[in-house]
């Protein structure tokens, strides 16, 4: 088990990636919805970041460069295709 971790570091080493979580945006108004996926993703091992409206997503989007963004398509004001 150990030679496995030890190639798994050695891998990344290589790859210059990190262990960091990868960071999921989920911009969804409905709050049970935002909660339950937010809940789900950070059990999975994902950090996350929640915005109820497009405008909200699109400014925490900027300022953190999440690596995926989950977003609904029905969002008030401005709908998912607008973001």
């Amino acid at each position: 088990m150990a030679n496995r971790r030890a190639e798994a570091t050695e891998r990344d080493a290589m790859t210059g990636e990190t262990n960091e979580k990868k960071r999921i945006l989920v911009i969804e108004d409905d709050r049970d919805m935002n909660e339950l996926l937010c809940s789900v993703l950070g059990e999975a091992g994902f950090s996350t970041l929640s915005a109820d409206t497009g405008e909200k997503g699109i400014d925490i989007a900027e300022k953190n460069s999440p690596d995926l963004i989950l977003l609904d398509v029905m969002l008030p004001k401005m709908d998912g295709i607008e973001v």
